[in-house]
């Protein structure tokens, strides 16, 4: 326990008991030698008594995480949860000297803005969602004084643009193609069905064996794979996910050149440990030896082919239901920019009829 002249101010470092485990903490600013005396004493005497889970002088990271702690045992879903590990490192990161009260509405914002400077603005929200809820319980105990999230603002860079999510026609065939040709493996294979399918590729690396019908030529989507280890195959959040898609008679082709290739497989046809993460990186250096002119996630093999079905006229409602959205809406606001390329082709049409 001390405390030094740094600079113009004065700052106080406290070391403290909280469990077995021994923390440090420093706060500066003090204009004079006996006020960071006065707070180096109360925030002792507060932790003294064990009274670091209500306290407005804890550390914010420390009441952060045990509101982390009792949301984890409330039943919410593993997957809700990755988000909020996400917004809990980046506290622990960036506001680890801030008690609890000293998390105002200005420091919020200033936590925000900073992370905005190289964080999309939809990343952005989804951290001041995740803190805020924690601010907000902090506020109703009565710690801050006031609620921090009210009206706060949010910034960051804009999302890419919805043409650059998905690959030209051309550069899809040749990806296509470029799978038929070679030597199949498990990331090849599962960018080659997400392609073909439409599914999102947490329900491409859930696939069995036991998902296919190839009689019928129907892959049939009961389940998803989460993000992160460890991995769990849960039911999706919405029933319109669950859904029977019909693939081309090329895919069963390839699949049986899949299982000839790389057998022995795994129960789950993709790996038990195939994540997103790795079959991105084979997509981009896939891409990148084609010459493709757009270097696309997994995700965009989603709107790719769905951008290629709305693009040769396939019904809205069909391409809505493959993919598993919940209803047309979502579907016409994600493609509303093919939909009016596909209404003016279709205007242009009609007027030639009645213009003859």
């Amino acid at each position: 326990m001390s405390v030094r002249k740094t600079g113009k101010s004065w700052t106080a470092f406290m070391s403290y008991k909280e469990g077995d485990k021994t923390k440090r903490k420093s706060k500066a600013g003090f204009r004079t030698k006996k006020e960071a005396e006065l707070f180096e004493a109360e925030f002792i005497s507060v932790h003294k008594n064990g009274n670091t889970n209500g306290s407005k002088l804890s550390l914010f990271v420390d009441y952060f995480d045990n509101w982390m702690a009792k949301y984890e045992q409330s039943g919410v879903a593993r997957q809700t949860l990755i988000t909020h590990y996400t917004a809990q490192k980046i506290v622990h990161d960036r506001l680890n000297t801030y008690t609890v009260e000293e998390i105002t509405k200005t420091v919020f914002q200033r936590f925000l803005n900073d992370y905005s400077i190289d964080h999309a603005k939809s990343t952005v929200r989804t951290l001041s969602v995740n803190v805020g809820m924690v601010l907000k319980d902090a506020y109703s105990e009565g710690l801050i004084k006031s609620d921090p999230t009210f009206r706060i603002k949010l910034s960051g860079s804009e999302s890419k643009s919805k043409e650059t999510k998905f690959l030209e026609l051309s550069d899809f065939n040749n990806m296509i193609d470029h799978i038929e040709k070679y030597p199949l493996n498990k990331w090849l294979f599962a960018i080659y069905t997400t392609a073909l399918s439409g599914m999102r590729i947490s329900e491409t690396l859930a696939i069995t064996l036991n998902d296919i019908d190839e009689e019928h030529q129907i892959i049939n989507v009961t389940k998803s794979k989460t993000a992160h280890r460890p991995f769990e195959f849960v039911k999706p959040k919405t029933n319109s996910s669950i859904r029977r898609i019909e693939m081309p008679n090329k895919w069963f082709i390839q699949l049986t050149r899949y299982i000839d290739e790389c057998s022995p497989l795994d129960e789950h046809i993709f790996g038990e440990t195939t994540d997103t993460k790795v079959i991105g990186k084979k997509l981009q250096s896939l891409l990148e030896s084609i010459g493709s002119a757009k270097i696309i996630s997994p995700h965009g093999l989603r709107h790719t082919h769905a951008s290629v079905l709305i693009s040769n006229g396939i019904d809205i409602n069909y391409v809505s239901a493959r993919l598993g959205h919940s209803n047309v809406t979502i579907t016409q606001n994600v493609y509303s920019h093919l939909l009016d390329s596909h209404r003016k082709i279709e205007s242009e049409k009609t007027m030639s009829i009645f213009d003859k």
